[in-house]
């Protein structure tokens, strides 16, 4: 039940920050104008949904850590990384960084989650393992971002991932991988709500 409280608790600021950040680009000029034959909608569009996520996700996830453990050991490094991911993206989406500067970022999370232990263990060389660990940190941050062109398809398919990473931290006993999972679903099922068809605001 406790983590049930957790998504619940996700979905419900989800539900608050997304409106506070709609409003927040508009009054900031962070948006979507329909300038290309590609970008369908018809009328511009906010940004910063990346940041009603990310508050929805970091808030629970810390308050369950400190209630149930006394703690953050154990989610330290998903917090700095995702963190730094969403720095990055709020300045990509004002100023437009080069795609170096972004990979530069994206290797850099990729060497926090190394320094603090939760890369892939699955094979059986440690080098090999962290080579792996960090092709899959900055090709999952990509492939995100290649999908986030079609309202709910991204919001969808990581509420989904999320989702199957929780039933398989919980069939696993891990709970400090549990926490976050089950937190970032209920935001991003919160930000769904804004982001169907027809999108109201993108991450």
């Amino acid at each position: 039940m406790q983590y049930a409280f957790i998504g619940i608790a996700s979905f419900i600021l989800g539900l608050v920050f997304v409106p506070l950040a709609m409003k927040a680009a508009f009054k900031t000029g962070v948006i979507d104008r329909p300038n290309t034959q590609l970008k369908k909608h018809k009328s511009p569009v906010p940004y910063l949904g990346g940041i009603a996520i990310y508050l929805a996700f970091v808030i629970p996830v810390i308050a369950a850590k400190i209630i149930m453990h006394q703690q953050l050991y154990g989610v330290v490094g998903i917090l700095a990384g995702a963190t730094i991911m969403m720095v990055m993206g709020l300045i990509d989406d004002v100023k437009n960084l080069k795609p170096v500067t972004k990979l530069a970022v994206q290797l850099i999370v990729a060497l926090i989650l190394l320094k603090v232990n939760m890369n892939i263990k699955f094979m059986d060389h440690n080098l090999l393992n962290m080579f792996i660990t960090v092709i899959w940190v900055v090709g999952v941050t990509n492939a995100v971002n290649l999908i986030d062109i079609m309202d709910g398809l991204a919001g969808g398919v990581t509420a989904v991932a999320s989702l199957a990473f929780f039933a398989v931290a919980f069939l696993s006993g891990r709970v400090n991988d549990m926490i976050p999972a089950i937190a970032l679903f209920g935001a991003l099922a919160a930000f769904l709500v804004y982001n169907r068809p027809p999108a109201k605001i993108y991450m």
